[in-house]
């Protein structure tokens, strides 16, 4: 994942950065912002109120699906299989029966896996309703 670095063309002024697949220093919020010099920026932004639908629904996509669920399930997957190898039979040597023979790992393991990616999908949840907010509050 890369990490892009956004600076002021007049001065050289580190204004933020962003990782991932971002076009912009903002989706929602401000559509410019003014340098500590004085030169106004455009940041790929636009306020929620100012959106229309395509754009919105673009934005709730790409915050629940490209970057909430395709990357968090995998991990999440992952995780349910290291913690049936590390925590369950190397740990404490419990050996439990697979969910099905061409999925091994145990229902134990899928529920602390299903229960990460839960917190994880609250928490992306959380931050982009919060993002929305207090753009509505400023337009």
């Amino acid at each position: 994942m890369a990490i892009t670095f956004y600076r002021c063309p007049n001065c050289g002024a580190s204004l933020g950065s962003r990782s991932g697949m971002q076009s912009g220093l903002y989706d929602i919020g401000k559509e410019t912002i003014t340098c500590a010099c004085g030169t106004e920026i455009k940041t790929g932004g636009k306020e929620w109120n100012d959106s229309g639908g395509a754009r919105k629904g673009w934005l709730y996509f790409k915050t629940y699906i490209l970057q909430g669920v395709f990357p968090w399930s995998l991990l999440s997957l992952c995780a349910a299989f290291a913690f049936e190898i590390f925590v369950l039979e190397d740990l404490l040597d419990i050996h439990l029966e697979p969910v099905s023979p061409s999925f091994a790992v145990s229902s134990v393991s899928l529920l602390v896996g299903l229960a990460l990616f839960c917190f994880i999908m609250y928490r992306v949840h959380v931050g982009f309703q919060e993002d929305i907010d207090e753009s509505k509050r400023r337009g």
